[in-house]
């Protein structure tokens, strides 16, 4: 309240403008909560759009791409991973990577494997072979890395898998 000369308010004048200050003071109070409400949610909504580009990323992508746990169970797959080997997304989960890696390839991966969890190195790329559902061999060329915490643990692994099955049979042929 502005006024353009000196007065000398009465008590109940004062009651009013007492009343007043308290009615603005609450309404920036409530102006302050919305505005923050409104960033949270433009916060969350921005999360919501990152996630929803990264799951859309994960599963349309033309080369398989897994998280696998440190205990080798796969934790997440995509569809072109299981077009690879023929298992659906439930029965992948049912598995290890060791189930489904051609015994004489196992040793290897498990070996670059430990390396990788040891910070001896911070990725591996390995052409190996994995066993389809239907038990034949497909041939595959393997990238590894993995995911740490914010306090430095392993959380898990992402492993990209590319198909070279042609690409072994073309150099087979030669």
């Amino acid at each position: 309240a502005i006024d353009s000369k000196p007065r000398q308010l009465s008590p109940d004048e004062i009651s009013i403008l007492v009343d007043l200050a308290a009615l603005v003071s609450k309404e920036m109070q409530m102006r302050e909560v919305l505005l923050s409400h409104a960033r949270s949610e433009q916060a969350i909504q921005a999360m919501e759009d990152i996630e929803a580009r990264f799951r859309t990323i994960f599963e349309r992508a033309g080369i398989g791409i897994a998280m696998v746990a440190p205990d080798g169970g796969w934790l997440r797959v995509n569809d072109a991973l299981c077009q690879i080997v023929g298992y659906s997304q439930d029965e992948f989960i049912k598995l290890t990577f060791q189930d489904i890696t051609h015994p004489d390839d196992l040793n290897t991966d498990l070996s670059l494997l430990q390396q990788l969890i040891n910070n001896d190195i911070d990725h591996y790329q390995l052409e190996k072979r994995y066993i389809t559902k239907s038990g034949r061999s497909v041939w595959i060329d393997l990238i590894v890395t993995k995911k740490l915490s914010i306090n430095g643990e392993l959380e898990y692994f992402i492993s990209i898998i590319k198909n070279i099955r042609e690409q072994k049979e073309a150099e087979a042929s030669l």
